[in-house]
Parts: C-alpha cells; structure tokens; sequence
C-alpha cells in the first residue's frame, strides 16, 4: 500500500476529489477559496493519497495571537514573540479503506 502526503498552500491546488470529502460546505474548495481572497490566514492543505486514490484530508491555520487575548490587569504569560498558534480542522475520511 503506498501512502504520500501532499502539502498545498492554495485551495486552487486541491484535488478535484476534496469536496467529496468535505462533510460541510465550510470545507469545501469554494469557500476556501473565497476566504484566501477575502480573509487570508496563512492555511496549508494536507491531502493523503492511498495507492494514489484521496482519501484524507486536513485544514491546518496559522494564527496569531492578539493583544485582546491578554486578561486585563494581569500580565501576559504569553511572549510579544510568539508567533502563533496552529489550528487543524480534519476532513472525514473514506471509511471504507483502511490507512494503517
């Protein structure tokens, strides 16, 4: 069985299978796309091929955190450094196949 995961930075790139795999419509490529246009956020796309077949998915975001997350009048146990955070929504996978 051979697996390979592919890292894509656009939804323009994903597979023409995705939505199939999309249980919402806030997973599928159209909304993806239209919220890089209009509110991007630095998400990479995870696809997993089996025997080059799509059969998972992941929605990973980069976010940054803000000064509004701090309590007031408490200090802030968080770095002005830090980056940010990652954020990873998962598309179902095809329960059928097995990816052990």
């Amino acid at each position: 069985m051979k697996k390979e995961v592919r890292v894509l930075n656009s939804a323009l790139e994903l597979s023409e299978k995705w939505d199939c795999l999309a249980d919402v419509y806030f997973k599928k490529k159209e909304f993806l796309n239209h919220t890089e246009i209009y509110n991007p956020c630095q998400k990479h796309y995870y696809e997993l091929y089996i025997n080059e077949e799509l059969s998972a998915g992941a929605i990973v975001y980069r976010l940054s955190l803000s000064y509004f997350t701090r309590k007031i009048g408490r200090e802030n146990p968080i770095s002005d450094n830090y980056r940010g955070s990652s954020i990873c929504f998962m598309l179902r996978l095809d329960r059928r196949k097995k990816i052990y």
